[in-house]
Parts: structure tokens; sequence; C-alpha cells
């Protein structure tokens, strides 16, 4: 069983002169999600609650900076009665977009800040292993690495006056750093992640968005003459909005497909295996004030 709900606490908007075309933009809110599982599993109980925390500075209508982090707290409740907890600060991203032709095309450089967790003691990797799976899709999946850099771009075309079409393209390389303490260090592999993605209203206020995503990764190098692959990974994802009085439903469905890694055959290599999970789901967010609300999910995957 699960249940998902988030609460948005503030939006704060500070204009500047409206001849610099600046304004800053601080939001936060609280995001807990739990699951509980019967009996034969290794966890009787997954919960986490993340506090997001997001700055966003524009300047003009071509350059936006925003800075954004959170404090995340996770526990795990295994079979055998004992819990594995772990809360801190997750890294830290400091993004840069571009509007090279504003409205059409933009360009992003993403700094990301090692303020997370790394060399966590070897207690803790139940807890990290269950939250970064890609069947319970926490909102925080991870809790640190030892930072990195992407670089992107994206563009919007109008099919119509109202729908429009999107595509877009990123590449990561990440540092070196020590996920465990006393262990070996990790070399994380590049990563490519192309999107192309359509939305637009219909009929009494309705609203559709659909998106298609394609992830490769390189080797991870986790020392000893090991490395650790994953395969290019699928992402089909479509939604409905609907309007109900002071709320709005929302309705999704999506697809992850992870195909079989290239080299999992090599020695020296340790693959994750193939896997996919489908999920549906519904969602009701119900407005109190301006920025101010509350969010209700459920989901089955």
């Amino acid at each position: 069983m699960r249940v998902r709900g988030f609460l948005l606490l503030c939006a704060v908007v500070v204009p500047a002169a409206a001849a610099a075309q600046t304004s800053t933009v601080a939001r936060t809110g609280v995001y807990f999600e739990s699951y509980s599982f019967g009996d034969g599993l290794a966890f009787d109980r997954i919960s986490e609650m993340t506090i997001p925390i997001t700055f966003t500075q524009r300047f003009g209508n071509r350059l936006t900076l925003d800075l954004g982090t959170a404090y995340a707290s996770a526990s795990v409740e295994e079979s055998g009665g004992s819990t594995i907890d772990y809360s801190g600060l997750i890294d830290t991203d400091i993004r840069a977009t571009v509007g090279v032709i504003p409205g059409r095309l933009v360009f992003t450089l993403v700094g990301t800040l090692p303020t997370g967790a790394k060399a966590v003691a070897d207690t803790t990797i139940p807890l990290f292993g269950a939250t970064a799976t890609d069947l319970l899709s926490f909102m925080t999946p991870g809790f640190g690495s030892g930072g990195g850099v992407s670089a992107g771009f994206a563009s919007a075309v109008r099919l119509s006056d109202s729908w429009a079409v999107g595509t877009g393209a990123s590449y990561r390389v990440g540092s070196t750093y020590t996920p465990v303490a006393g262990g070996s260090e990790l070399s994380p592999g590049g990563e490519i992640r192309a999107r192309l993605g359509i939305e637009g209203p219909f009929g009494g206020g309705k609203y559709f968005r659909g998106a298609f995503v394609y992830t490769t990764n390189g080797a991870n190098d986790i020392g000893a003459g090991q490395e650790s692959v994953i395969g290019d990974r699928t992402l089909l994802y479509a939604a409905l909005s609907l309007p109900l009085g002071r709320a709005n439903v929302a309705l999704y469905a999506w697809n992850l497909h992870r195909l079989r890694a290239r080299n999992e055959n090599q020695a020296g290599v340790i693959a994750v295996p193939r896997g996919n999970v489908v999920a549906l789901g519904a969602g009701e967010r119900i407005h109190f004030a301006l920025n101010h609300g509350i969010e209700l999910l459920a989901a089955a995957r």
C-alpha cells in the first residue's frame, strides 16, 4: 500500500525594478511518501519525507538562475523489527538557463555541488537501495554523489494556437567519490538523455501532456578492475488534467523499460538486470489560496 501527500507551504515572489525585468522566487514545501508491504519481504515499511528548497532569479527574458536543494529523511522498517534511518541535505544544483531564441530554444548548464550524503556507513545500504529503486519512484531517490556538471538544450514548436511539441537533449558527467565509508571510489559514467513531448488543452478546460524519454549511460568504474553497467532506458508518459470545482484532478500513466546492458557478459562487469515498470495513478490538488494548496496522490504499479 502506498500513501503520498504534498503540502505546498509557500511561494514568495520578490519583484525588482520593472525596468530591470528581474524577479526572485523562493519555494518550499513538504512531501511525504510511505509504502507498507505484506509478509515475505525484507521490509515492512519504507517512508520518506522531503522538504525541497528552491530559489529562482530571472534577469530579463533571456537568463534565469536557479538554486535547488532539499532536506530529506527516510526510514526502513525491516521484517526482523530493526529500523534504518537517515536524514540530511541532498546535493545542491545551480542551474543557468539561457534563452538563445526566446520562446523557441534554451540552453541549460547545471553544476551539482556534493552537499549530500557520501562515504556513508555500510549499515545504511539497504535504505539507500530501497529508495533508489525505479519501482517505488521516491521523490528523492538518491541522497548524494560526488557532484557533476550537465549541459543541454530544449526547443518548442507550436502545432496550433494552443498545442506545442518540444524536444530536448542533455549530457551529464559526474565526479569521482566514495559512496560507502572504507570502500572503493566510484567514477560515474557519462549520461545522455533525449526527450520528445507534446502538450495542449482541449474541451472544457482539460489539458494533456505526453512525453518520450531515452537515457543511456556509460559504465561506472567501481575499482579493483570492475565496472557496473545499466542498460538503456525508455520512458513513455501521458497525463490528463481535469478541473473539478476548486480542485484539479490529474490522471497519469507511464511505462519505464530498462533494456539489457550491452556488455553484461564481460569479465569484471556487474550488470543491472533488465526490467519494466508500469504505473497508473490519479491525484487531486485542492487550492486554498493563490500559492497554497494540498495534493493527494494514489498509484498502482
